[in-house]
């Protein structure tokens, strides 16, 4: 599993598999300008210890209906999303079959979009906490975009970065 940890690029990550069995993980992942993209499929119940790249905010979007995800010692809900400023060290404990998408942005980016596209203030946003719940169906839908820009990119082959990126800063200004 801890190899599976150096699969994602530009993160400082340790895992440990908590239950029996082979592992079996995969990572796809979506480098634009200012932005990364990915979700991280394991088979087995891991403890992840990781940090995003710095002056980054990571978004942890888990993909489960059931919400079998903590964050450091506390349980989230199904419709949780977590926050993480880049470069802060944070654990995740995951289930077994456990899908998990991330966006990574850089800060400065995000923080210019939000305010062009809707007038918020990153910070003040970012005061709320580092768990933010969704509705049911606007967090699958929000699943099911970021599949789709990460299966645009591989279809594609050459899809316009920036045009996916706008896409990616558009979800997290909805």
């Amino acid at each position: 599993a801890d190899e599976h940890a150096q699969n994602l690029s530009q993160w400082d990550q340790r895992y440990d598999q908590l239950s029996a069995g082979g592992f079996e993980g995969t990572v796809t992942e979506l480098w634009l300008p200012q932005t990364q993209v990915f979700v991280e499929r394991a088979n087995q119940q891991l403890r992840q210890t990781c940090a995003a790249w710095k002056q980054s905010i990571w978004f942890g979007i888990p993909a489960a209906e059931d919400g079998q995800m903590a964050m450091g010692s506390r349980p989230l809900a199904a419709e949780a999303i977590c926050i993480r400023d880049g470069g802060a060290e944070f654990d995740l404990m995951t289930a077994a079959d456990f899908d998990l998408y991330g966006i990574v942005v850089e800060r400065e980016a995000l923080a210019a979009h939000l305010e062009a596209r809707c007038g918020h203030d990153l910070d003040r946003l970012l005061r709320r906490g580092d768990v933010l719940c969704l509705s049911p169906l606007r967090k699958a839908g929000l699943c099911a975009a970021l599949a789709t820009i990460l299966d645009d990119a591989n279809f594609a082959g050459e899809a316009e970065p920036l045009t996916l990126q706008t896409r990616v800063l558009d979800l997290l200004a909805a």
